[in-house]
């Protein structure tokens, strides 16, 4: 009789812990990426207008498509069009960011960072926006409109 409370308790274990570890994995998505946006934004501040910055220099892991995505939601027809395991959370920018643009990076077909980067941060260009870029043509220039926030350019 004791065989159905403990198969019943393991499954629950089973259960909870293949939710933690979606959890957990989101949430790694989001923290490899934020790390990419802070770089992002404090390279943008140092370089003299006109200077380029590397998405593939900033980004402390390896990557083989990034993808800048709106601030708005994303038709489902452009995320299908990404071809990548793109798990729920990365579909949009956390709920404290719903103005930032989204940087997504793959490798393999999987999602491995996702950033918010706020627009007080760096702007980026409307033509880099809806696009994906290998790691060598995420390359962009810096511009500093006077008064403005820093913007990113091609």
């Amino acid at each position: 009789m004791r065989a159905r409370p403990l198969t019943a308790t393991l499954l629950v274990l089973a259960v909870g812990t293949a939710a933690a570890c979606v959890r957990d994995n989101a949430t790694a998505v989001w923290a490899r990426g934020e790390t990419v946006a802070q770089s992002l934004a404090e390279q943008v501040r140092a370089v003299e207008p006109g200077a380029s910055v590397s998405l593939e220099s900033v980004a402390p892991f390896r990557w083989e498509r990034l993808f800048i995505l709106p601030a708005a939601a994303v038709p489902p027809a452009v995320l299908d069009s990404l071809g990548a395991d793109w798990p729920a959370l990365a579909r949009r920018a956390p709920a404290n960011r719903p103005d930032a643009t989204r940087l997504v990076f793959l490798a393999r077909g999987t999602v491995i960072a996702a950033a918010a980067l706020p627009p007080d941060a760096a702007r980026l260009s409307p033509e880099l926006v809806g696009r994906g870029y290998a790691p060598g043509e995420a390359v962009f220039r810096v511009e500093r409109p006077r008064g403005e926030t820093p913007r990113l350019v091609r």
